[in-house]
């Protein structure tokens, strides 16, 4: 038979979910493309990470992808469809919020475009009435909130636990705790409110984890160590406890698990 192809999307704040960003791209889709092939579908997934390497018209850029981020669904009588396909790593931070620059560029891509990007407009202004609107939030509304029975998602939810540990809170410098960390309290509100969105107008699997601390490395130490141990892994059993093994944060390592 014919070849298809599914493309998922992964919305995050980056800073906040680079290590799971970087796990999911370097061993999870990875694997998920060598399965794939066996089944004669193309895997490909957006990666678009941080926001100085989209460029300008960033927003239009993550909203297009999500556009053509999809896979082929069936009915219950056979007929195929296409729904939006995403990934979503939802943790604690709002991310980055949409500026006036990013509106008149949408607006311009609106013009070239009719119809296309009018409602992001209005959800934008809408939205800086009442204390801003973050890009994180754009994505979940246009890949799964807009239209939620055209929509398959994976949400994960991260358990905030961790960041009251004390090893936590004491070897971390305030730099790496700030990633992990909303202050603000609108945007604490709004979080609540994107969960509780997803929650109840998602058609989703639902994912809870619970990331462990096991002690703070610096960048450079992660990374040699890392370099050391791809080239020779070695019994997992004697690696260092400063070792970066598949289940553990770049920046502070640490292991998480899934509550379900």
């Amino acid at each position: 038979g014919s070849w298809d192809t599914v493309q998922v999307y992964l919305a995050s704040d980056y800073g906040e979910m680079a290590p799971e960003r970087k796990f999911l791209e370097k061993y999870v889709f990875p694997a998920l493309i060598v399965k794939c092939f066996g089944l004669r579908v193309h895997f490909k997934f957006a990666n678009l990470s941080r926001s100085s390497e989209v460029g300008k018209d960033e927003v239009k850029k993550r909203l297009d992808s999500i556009s053509s981020s999809h896979l082929r669904t069936y009915d219950a009588v056979g007929n195929t469809g296409f729904s939006t396909f995403v990934i979503g790593l939802i943790g604690e931070r709002r991310g980055r919020l949409l500026t006036p620059r990013d509106l008149r560029r949408l607006k311009q891509a609106e013009e070239m475009k009719p119809g296309t990007y009018a409602w992001a407009i209005d959800k934008i202004k809408h939205n800086w009435k009442l204390g801003g609107y973050s890009l994180l939030e754009l994505e979940l509304d246009h890949a799964v909130l807009n239209h939620p029975d055209k929509a398959e998602a994976v949400l994960c939810f991260r358990d905030s636990a961790f960041t009251k540990d004390p090893e936590f809170t004491d070897q971390c410098p305030p730099e790496v705790l700030a990633l992990y960390r909303e202050e603000d309290p609108t945007g604490i509100a709004a979080m609540e409110q994107m969960r509780r969105s997803l929650m109840d107008k998602a058609r989703a699997s639902v994912v809870r984890y619970a990331p462990h601390f096991h002690g703070y490395n610096t960048r450079a130490t992660v990374s040699a160590v890392g370099q050391k141990f791809e080239k020779d892994p070695g019994d997992a059993s004697t690696r260092p406890k400063s070792a970066p093994t598949s289940g553990q944060f770049v920046r502070g390592a640490a292991s998480w698990s899934s509550d379900t």
